[in-house]
């Protein structure tokens, strides 16, 4: 199950089909008023823009995501969430 997630026939055009959608929906989720607010401050939180954040998001590779997905989705790991 876990093999399935390795992401090993992702191709560079999915990756940026990906960014181009996450950089799209963070663009007209910004569009209203109260997000955009509620935008504002977490990003103020984070001592970063959201502009910081859409270059960070242009800056995966097809080797990130591959990277990572072998990091995280092998059959010896496991990741706990607990909510209280």
């Amino acid at each position: 199950l876990l093999d399935s997630c390795q992401l090993k026939n992702l191709t560079k055009k999915e990756v940026e089909d990906a960014k181009s959608h996450l950089i799209g929906s963070f663009t007209i989720h910004r569009e209203d008023n109260k997000e955009r607010a509620d935008s504002n401050a977490y990003w103020s939180l984070m001592e970063k823009s959201p502009k910081e954040y859409a270059k960070s998001i242009k800056k995966v590779s097809l080797d990130d995501v591959q990277r990572v997905s072998k990091k995280y989705f092998k059959n010896n790991y496991a990741e706990v969430l607990i909510c209280k």
